[in-house]
């Protein structure tokens, strides 16, 4: 489960060391100028104790944010992120938004991962049904082969490092939703 952000107040020299490269190497800041950095392994925030209480409480309130798009002007805390990027510069607002967004992504996994469990049991006996012969098989290995392909074809040209999966395999999904629903009959009548 997600744990709470802890938030450590600490001198420049006490960064931890892979921090540290990380302050310099990514953001090219130097270490005496280091205001937030963020352990996404540990989930601690570690804040420069020249910073204002009142700051480091916009960091853990945009680091730890409940949904997506904090950037955009109906969020709650849109005044503080666009204060931070003011008062900080790009480099912080990176630093918090970039945790922000690991955060949510552990969040995603943690939901998909609960939902997963209970319909793996269900996906897993069916298969097995169909392993035993006790059902015919419906899957159509080529087509579902060749759906992927497809998909996959169109990814080339794209960006895909944000993807959790490649659009081959979303185009496998909606074959099966789109079968399921009935959009598309057996025969391939659309």
């Amino acid at each position: 489960m997600l744990k709470d952000i802890e938030v450590k107040i600490i001198a420049p020299a006490q960064l931890p060391p892979v921090l540290y490269w990380l302050l310099n190497h990514k953001y090219h800041t130097a270490q005496w100028d280091f205001v937030v950095m963020y352990d996404a392994k540990w989930q601690i925030l570690y804040v420069n104790r020249t910073v204002p209480e009142s700051d480091v409480k916009k960091f853990v309130d945009i680091v730890s944010w409940p949904t997506w798009y904090i950037g955009d002007m109906d969020c709650p805390i849109a005044d503080d992120v666009e204060y931070v990027y003011e008062a900080y510069g790009w480099n912080v607002w990176h630093i918090l938004t970039e945790a922000h967004k690991d955060r949510m992504k552990k969040r995603e996994t943690e939901k998909a991962q609960e939902k997963a469990k209970k319909i793996l049991p269900v996906i897993k006996a069916e298969i097995n049904a169909i392993v035993d012969d006790k059902i015919p098989d419906p899957m159509d290995d080529y087509l579902v082969s060749c759906i992927n392909d497809t998909g996959r074809e169109i990814d080339r040209d794209r960006d895909m490092h944000e993807c959790l999966v490649n659009t081959g395999m979303k185009y496998v999904f909606y074959l099966g939703y789109l079968m399921g629903s009935g959009k598309i009959k057996e025969e391939a009548e659309v």
